[in-house]
């Protein structure tokens, strides 16, 4: 390779824009070659069937398939390849092999999932349509999203008939809502400073339907991650048309697709489609559609385990769905029950995990709550979600503490049902960050981390990338050290992305049955848990703090960590937030979960702010309509919800700090304001009284009605 960049313009702003820039040039100089490698080659000469992107004579673009057997490609030296085979009838690959013209290859073996590309230049033709292509560039692709097929070929296709229009007959349809596989070409003409120019042709692939046929003339296509070049979307960017190619594997017909491309960076559906970082939208200008071309006798599939992992239409829909009717309570059955300590027990609940970021809650009733009589079998309780998002259940770890756990660890059992509400929440990290990030939790506060460890893990598979961390987990003992084997299990899973170290406060443990056992000390154990035997202090968390930035090797301008994550009793909250700022960790760094009113007093924070009033007149209407309260709101009485409390009103609530929702009720007059801001997404006629305060008005009105 020369010294000069092997991306073109639209790649490296692509790179650009999702920060992988810098370590993509120095990839790419190594990994993308002006020649074929002697594997590449014997790769190419060995391959039954090859595809091809390429522009035709109008400037639109294409992709094709030669199917012909092993042997119908050479390579007489590292930068040529001759291409030996009749075209398929009534491809339009034919009238488009002129010499100089840029033409992409792509050589995969679907029966071992091993893929190489080609950007070449048109050489020569022959009547017989052999040809002879120079390469530009050459390169490796990894395997993810490959289905492995064994395919039988017989050379002989069973039709000549092209069908041609300008949107999707339904047999069209039929073809891509079955497909798991497709191939897009995509063509940069935008000379540049080396002159380059250029086709290209690629994989997709996904579970069967993971395209989604818009209406006749519009596809909108998930893009997951694959190996950073981005190679198709900076082509896109530079010139917005591609050719796309589907081959029905078991009836032998091909679908060859003309049109524009858009690319979507936001859409409704993005956040709710499993392991999509982006959309993009292709509007067909030509159909081919060439039935029975290609024969096989068979179509085995094996799903690429990225494939498996990757979302559907469906259940992006209802996600998106579940999130605007977050507020209504549903029916789940309990599918698994597991007692994970002395004290704690986590259920599995029936029904489809409409996702959730992890460190969300759920809201949690015995009985459903729009049938409310009262009583603690209607009580709202929040609990973390523990398990992996992609798992098909949620699950929640429950510690024994209170008349509604306590109901959960002694009387419910197997097949029992209760009503939750939608995930929510803003206790949430980004596992893709590029940045260590430091979790600190005590007692049953481990749950939402649980959950976040599992995320990185299921990122190093579908990404294969996370961010460092480090989880510090505090509890009295060993037998009260809830996910102890899990994570056990995550740690050597992470690659070394995930580190774990536990602060047992009580007295000694017995034999602890793990790895870990042999290593009682904080500083032995390097693969798995560390194990200390008192509460952390400043030094324990610095030195912590210390072997996450070492370890992860990014420049953070003096700092150890980005991020801190905190979740537990309140007195842990304030004192571990303290030594964090100790430790120069910026306060806007510091997220916070509690189980309760706040007692985490934070820098400069003074809730005696201008627009909370000294005093108001509040009046609250019950559900049945009748005015329950008028009386005098001081500021000493504390939020709404206490206020009403302390005068005997019986007010629903569960957290007590804005993020379930369960205290929502509307606001027909006056102002208030909400501190700290609500976690619930709440109307704008709307209020939670459990963190709300008069603000800037002499009298309010509270509506419980429904």
């Amino acid at each position: 390779m020369t010294t000069s960049s092997p991306f073109h313009q639209g790649e490296q702003a692509i790179q650009e824009k999702v920060g992988v820039r810098t370590q993509m040039e120095q990839f790419g100089r190594q990994v993308i070659r002006s020649y074929m490698p002697d594997q590449h080659r014997d790769f190419y000469q060995n391959l039954p069937y090859l595809i091809l992107g390429y522009r035709d004579p109008q400037g639109e673009l294409w992709a094709s398939i030669i199917w012909a057997g092993a042997g119908f490609i050479e390579s007489p030296d590292p930068q040529t390849l001759i291409i030996n085979n009749d075209l398929i009838a009534g491809d339009v690959l034919k009238q488009s092999l002129q010499p100089g013209a840029g033409i992409g290859l792509l050589g995969i073996d679907l029966s071992n999932r091993r893929r190489n590309r080609l950007s070449a230049e048109i050489l020569a033709t022959t009547n017989r349509q052999s040809l002879k292509l120079g390469v530009r560039q050459s390169f490796g692709n990894c395997p993810q999203y490959i289905q492995q097929r064994e395919l039988q070929h017989h050379p002989i296709a069973r039709s000549n008939e092209v069908i041609v229009s300008r949107e999707l007959s339904e047999s069209a349809k039929a073809i891509i809502n079955q497909s798991d596989t497709f191939f897009v070409s995509s063509y940069y003409d935008e000379l540049d400073q080396l002159q380059r120019s250029g086709a290209d042709v690629s994989h997709r692939g996904g579970k069967p339907g993971f395209i989604l046929i818009e209406n006749n003339r519009d596809l909108l296509i998930p893009d997951f991650p694959g190996n950073f070049h981005f190679n198709t979307f900076g082509n896109f960017l530079k010139n917005p048309k591609a050719g796309l190619l589907f081959v029905d594997f078991a009836s032998g017909d091909v679908l060859q697709l003309s049109g524009e491309v858009e690319i979507l960076w936001e859409h409704e559906l993005l956040p709710h489609f499993d392991n999509a970082e982006r959309f993009w939208r292709f509007k067909v200008e030509q159909v081919r559609h060439l039935p029975q071309r290609l024969c096989s006798d068979k179509d085995c599939v094996e799903y690429s385990p990225n494939s498996l992992l990757s979302g559907d239409w469906d259940v992006a829909k209802s996600r998106a769905a579940a999130v605007k009717e977050r507020a209504q309570w549903k029916k789940k059955r309990i599918t698994a029950y597991t007692v994970e300590s002395d004290d704690v027990v986590s259920i599995e609940l029936e029904g489809e995990n409409l996702g959730f970021t992890p460190g969300q809650h759920i809201n949690v009733s015995l009985s459903n709550p729009e049938n409310n009589t009262g009583g603690e079998d209607f009580a709202v309780r929040s609990y973390s979600l523990s398990g992996s998002s992609a798992n098909q259940n949620y699950r929640i770890s429950v510690k024994r503490d209170g008349k509604v756990s306590q109901q959960i660890h002694e009387h419910l059992k197997l097949g029992d049902t209760i009503y939750t509400q939608s995930p929510n929440g803003l206790f949430t990290f980004d596992s893709q960050s590029q940045s260590p990030a430091l979790l600190i939790c005590a007692g049953v506060g481990i749950t939402p981390m649980v959950s976040m460890a599992h995320q990185l893990i299921l990122d190093l598979s579908r990404k294969r990338y996370a961010r460092s961390v480090a989880l510090i987990a505090i509890t009295k003992s060993r037998d009260t050290a809830t996910f102890y084997d899990e994570l056990n299990e995550l740690v050597i899973q992470s690659r070394g992305r995930l580190s774990v170290h536990w602060f047992f406060t009580g007295a000694e443990p017995k034999t602890i049955n793990s790895v870990a056992n042999n290593h009682p000390r904080a500083d032995v154990v390097s693969n798995e848990h560390k194990i200390v035997h008192h509460r952390p202090k400043l030094e324990n968390i610095r030195n912590v703090m210390n072997s996450l930035s070492n370890a992860h090797g990014v420049n953070l301008g003096g700092k150890l960590v980005s991020e801190a994550f905190l979740c537990g009793p309140e007195g842990f909250m304030q004192e571990t937030y303290d030594m964090l700022r100790v430790l120069d960790v910026e306060d806007r760094d510091i997220y916070a979960e509690t189980f309760g009113p706040s007692s985490l007093r934070r820098e400069n924070e003074d809730i005696t702010v201008d627009r909370v009033v000294d005093e108001a007149k509040v009046s609250v209407i019950d559900a049945q309509g009748k005015k329950a309260i008028e009386l005098l709101w001081r500021k000493e009485d504390g939020s709404l919800l206490d206020f009403m409390l302390k005068h005997g009103l019986s007010a629903p609530y569960s957290c007590r700090s804005g993020r379930c929702g369960a205290c929502r009720c509307k606001k027909i007059g006056g102002d208030v304001v909400q501190y700290p801001e609500s976690q619930f997404p709440i109307e704008a006629n709307e209020i939670l009284p459990c963190t709300a305060f008069p603000s800037e008005t002499a009298e309010i009105t509270l509506d419980y009605r429904k």
